[in-house]
């Protein structure tokens, strides 16, 4: 002060500002907006109130457990927001505390953020490439589990999954650093950043966002790169079932809708943002009769009637190809398939799960020869 003027303290209250000072200063802290992960000591101070004040060891789930505050969530905090969230808690118990929050030693370990997530452990020397490498898959995965399973990245489903390996980013001490394109490291061999405990590795997602519903092995939305062809959404989120009508997939494009075809250009081509893809599941069709192959067949590709004969092996020598039943919710149709010889598209109709197709026999008329004439013309040129 000026004038030689000090100000008088209190002598309780001198000693305890005091030593919150020593305290403070004898702290190896890292910066404010280094972000706490479970496995880091921190230290609490609570201005005034030296028993409250503590050491503390964030706990798995991302938690620290205080006197009176009770339990603080300290995920995705630094000191100053954690010190924020026990003032907070301290506040209807103490008017105008005042918190400080430091950092006193690090979890050996490497964060993950984004995509599958998890705790990697740390390893002198560690590489982004490296870390990346333990992870275990792109979906499934939970977070903060530790994946025990080392992979290759050149080799691992990161590489064709949703995370955009062009845009990766470490957080370290409040800072960030990148972004690194660890797909083209991968593939040249390029040197891959070094890592130290306590670093996150932040994730993203690639920028093309795509909605897969219907007979897939995990429907949900996939991420595409703009070079990455539609297929592959299909591939990301498991991949057809073996029961998945591949030849009827719907492909929604803004206010468009169109059906296409698993080998079909339209899933070869990129994907555009906000496409969605509808893959039906395929029709289970009952044979009876005068089939080479009686019982239930999955129609994964065209579900016409002229596709099910086929896939039931045929009609038998006498089998009644002129008179052909479709019983369905109680009635039934019958369709000549000679009749496609003339062009007759409606006596192939197009089969729906729990139809069931008989084929009669004749009366002495071998059909095979019209049979095989029939799926020549049709069969392999119009439907699969």
């Amino acid at each position: 002060m000026d004038g030689g003027c000090e100000m008088k303290f209190p002598a309780g209250l001198k000693t305890l500002v005091m030593s919150a000072t020593i305290a403070a200063l004898a702290f190896q802290a890292l910066p404010a907006l280094a972000e706490i992960h479970p496995g880091d000591t921190v230290a609490i101070i609570v201005y005034n109130h030296p028993d409250l004040s503590t050491h503390v060891t964030v706990d798995g789930s991302g938690r620290i457990s205080l006197p009176l505050a009770g339990s603080i969530d300290a995920r995705n905090a630094g000191t100053e927001e954690l010190a924020w969230r026990v003032r907070t808690s301290l506040v209807r118990y103490i008017p105008k505390v005042a918190v400080d929050v430091q950092i006193l030693s690090r979890n050996q370990s490497i964060f993950v953020s984004g995509g599958p997530g998890g705790i990697l452990p740390y390893v002198p020397g560690e590489t982004l490439a490296g870390a990346l490498a333990q992870l275990q898959s792109p979906q499934g995965s939970a977070p903060n589990a530790t994946p025990t399973t080392p992979m290759n990245l050149a080799n691992h489903d990161l590489l064709h999954g949703r995370v955009d390996l062009h845009r990766v980013t470490v957080l370290r001490d409040g800072r960030v650093l990148g972004p690194f394109d660890v797909a083209a490291l991968a593939q040249d061999g390029g040197s891959s950043p070094s890592l130290l405990a306590g670093d996150t590795i932040a994730l993203v997602d690639k920028p093309i966002r795509v909605e897969v519903r219907g007979d897939v092995g995990e429907p949900g939305v996939a991420y595409l790169d703009p070079s990455e062809p539609l297929n592959d959404a299909i591939l990301q989120v498991g991949g057809y079932m073996s029961t998945s009508a591949t030849s009827n997939i719907l492909l929604q494009r803004g206010n468009q809708e169109q059906y296409v075809s698993a080998g079909g250009p339209e899933l070869m081509q990129p994907a555009h943002a906000g496409d969605a893809l509808t893959i039906p599941r395929a029709p289970r069709i009952s044979m009876l009769g005068a089939v080479a192959h009686p019982g239930e067949e999955v129609l994964v590709g065209n579900a016409s009637l002229l596709s099910a004969l086929y896939a039931a092996g045929g009609p038998l020598k006498y089998g009644n190809i002129t008179r052909v039943l479709v019983f369905r919710s109680g009635t039934y149709s019958t369709y000549n398939i000679t009749a496609l010889t003339h062009g007759s598209v409606e006596n192939n109709p197009a089969l729906q799960d729990g139809d069931t197709v008989f084929v009669p026999e004749g009366h002495k008329i071998d059909f095979s020869m019209v049979w095989q004439a029939i799926w020549t013309a049709w069969g392999a040129v119009r439907l699969w």
